[in-house]
């Protein structure tokens, strides 16, 4: 075991990447780093299997794929390989996707959810100025990290001690034969001039830039990491959604990645600007509001919580109910009885000579208004006052008899009914059923 070797071991034992006899999944170029990554695992003695995709879009990639599958047999390696076509749309991502599908098949068929890379400090000062240039969160912005996940798969990044310049030099001490992309050297890409313009300065600058990133990196991933536990027990805590009250008291760092985590439960992109637009909404006076997030998805902002889900078109409802009916609306279920109803319901006395029936049970409308014992109130207003979010405004019946509004259960009395409560011979009832 040589010098470059130990170091891997010591970095892999200190941060726990693999445990004893645990098989891995190597993602396997034939590039100097993923070369010079299976001789050391090959020399460590750890149990891996190897990943190879073949993006088809330079001449020597199908020599790359034979060649793979020759060291492989040569060590008695098992190896998965996969071709992608070349000619997609937005390729980069199709070939993103295409190899995480790749390497979750081959998770479930060797029975482990751990794939190695070969990414070193270069790369991990590359990333984390790559995230500054475009905007991240504190996670993005500590770069590479020892582990991190994606859907099943445990990716861990025992060559992070390293630099490109010690990967080469163990290749060529070792003989070791890889194959270089020379896409890599054209800057077309962004990427690839921060690491043929940006890095080479940095390096003219900073002898030691790599390690001031590798220790800038640690020190965000560990403070990502304690707020990102805070932030996961608050959500859990107020079951997914957020206490308005309780989250305008926490600090802004704290708020910033519970709203991170929420959108990332739910699979939408995230920026700095949409955080802080959502934190804005929270902390607000304004009671209600929307916010248009991705897949039919919004930030609703409903008094006392906020929390995201699709909002119903609910189109306007309107039944008819007479004396031997009963009509289901929404979660509400209306009908008539002689019999004193239980207390666990909503109801209210009537005479029957005096209806009109068949009385009216629909949604709202604009213009919507009750007569109370102190005037005519909009409905609109009302449910301001009872602070009725928005979704379930669309869902509460209003009860009309003669054209007029009488009854908003749970909400609010006629003046019209009070007459009606001397000499009252049935009752309408709403029983409401609980989600």
């Amino acid at each position: 075991m040589n010098k470059l070797e130990l170091k891997v071991k010591n970095y892999i034992l200190s941060k726990n990447l693999i445990k004893n006899n645990q098989k891995v999944i190597l993602a396997f170029s034939y590039g100097v780093d993923s070369r010079s990554l299976f001789n050391v695992l090959v020399n460590l003695g750890i149990n891996f299997v190897v990943c190879h995709v073949n993006h088809k879009i330079r001449s020597e990639s199908d020599l790359e794929e034979a060649e793979t599958i020759k060291l492989c047999n040569e060590y008695n390696i098992p190896c998965y390989t996969k071709s992608l076509t070349p000619k997609h749309e937005n390729f980069e991502d199709y070939a993103r996707k295409e190899r995480y599908k790749f390497f979750n098949e081959v998770s479930n068929k060797e029975n482990t959810n751990l794939l190695v890379t070969a990414h070193h400090k270069d790369d991990n000062l590359e990333t984390i100025l790559f995230k500054l240039m475009n905007g991240s969160n504190l996670y993005g912005y500590a770069g590479i990290h020892d582990i991190s996940y994606h859907n099943n798969l445990t990716i861990i990044h025992p060559f992070l001690c390293l630099s490109k310049d010690e990967i080469y030099n163990y290749a060529s001490e070792n003989n070791l034969r890889y194959f270089e992309d020379y896409t890599n050297k054209e800057n077309e890409a962004k990427r690839n001039r921060i690491r043929n313009i940006i890095i080479p300065l940095l390096k003219n600058e900073s002898y030691d830039i790599l390690d001031k990133a590798f220790d800038y990196s640690d020190i965000l991933s560990s403070s990502f990491s304690y707020i990102r536990n805070e932030a996961i027990k608050y959500y859990k805590a107020w079951n997914k959604t957020i206490n308005n009250k309780e989250y305008s008291n926490l600090h802004i760092a704290l708020r910033r990645d519970i709203l991170c985590y929420m959108l990332e439960e739910h699979h939408i992109n995230r920026s700095k600007a949409l955080i802080d637009n959502i934190d804005s909404v929270i902390i607000s006076s304004s009671p209600q509001k929307n916010i248009k997030l991705e897949k039919d998805l919004y930030l609703l902002k409903r008094y006392d919580t906020s929390r995201i889900d699709k909002i119903e078109d609910n189109k306007t409802l309107e039944l008819k109910l007479d004396l031997n009916e009963k009509i289901n609306f929404f979660n509400h279920t209306i009908y008539f009885t002689k019999n004193e109803p239980s207390s666990n319901v909503f109801y209210i006395k009537l005479c029957y000579n005096e209806l009109k029936l068949p009385l009216i049970i629909r949604t709202r409308k604009n213009g919507d208004s009750i007569l109370l014992s102190n005037g005519t109130k909009k409905i609109k207003d009302l449910f301001i006052d009872k602070k009725i979010v928005r979704e379930e405004r669309d869902k509460t019946p209003l009860i009309l008899s003669n054209d007029e509004i009488i009854w908003i259960p749970g909400v609010a009395k006629g003046e019209t009914i009070k007459a009606y409560l001397e000499h009252h011979d049935i009752y309408l009832v709403d029983e409401v059923k609980q989600k």
